[in-house]
């Protein structure tokens, strides 16, 4: 039985063709290909650059057919460019048209508090409330950010985000809507 051996370990051959393919690699190529190794874990700014469209200079070539490649190139890049500022720009107008204001508060206005982020102990999220409250807003941060007035057992943050708040109108469809909750005396 005849058995065959490599006078080179397969590491050996790959390292070898990787010398070759560093050696005829230019060197922007070089860089990025060594900034896009997995195990770099802290990169600048300068390493998070994207690697340029059009990486040649742009010299005139000695062959026509290159040079209208070239062109005809930067040609469509540019009009895909202007086509995709074009989109964001009518995708802009339209989210801003169709964004709803936030209403303004004042102190001393009540508002419901969103349970989005708190956790009730209910035994079923869908079933809980989605706003609880009202609560009276006792000091206004910034414009986007209010401080309410909670019950102390409620251990929740009293500093709330207005996309978290909905104010309160009265109504009166429901009973005593229009008054305090009076206190209930137990025998």
């Amino acid at each position: 039985m005849l058995t065959v051996t490599q006078d080179r370990s397969p590491q050996t051959t790959c390292s070898s063709k990787q010398i070759h393919i560093r050696d005829t690699i230019r060197e922007p190529t070089k860089m990025q290909l060594q900034m896009s190794r997995h195990h770099c874990c802290v990169k600048t700014a300068e390493e998070k650059l994207q690697p340029p469209l059009f990486p040649w200079t742009g010299e005139p070539s000695e062959v026509p057919a290159v040079d209208h490649r070239f062109r005809q190139s930067e040609r469509v890049w540019d009009e895909a460019y202007h086509q995709l500022q074009r989109a964001i720009r009518r995708h802009k107008h339209h989210a801003v048209s169709r964004r709803a204001s936030t209403p303004s508060y004042t102190i001393g206005q009540k508002a419901w508090l969103s349970t989005r982020d708190i956790w009730m102990r209910l035994p079923s999220k869908k079933l809980s409330p989605c706003y609880i409250g009202p609560f009276t807003i006792t000091e206004l941060i910034n414009p986007v950010t209010v401080k309410l007035q909670l019950p102390p057992h409620y251990m929740i943050h009293s500093t709330s985000h207005v996309s978290l708040l909905k104010p309160f109108v009265p109504s009166s469809a429901e009973p005593g809507a229009n008054e305090e909750p009076s206190m209930l005396l137990l025998i």
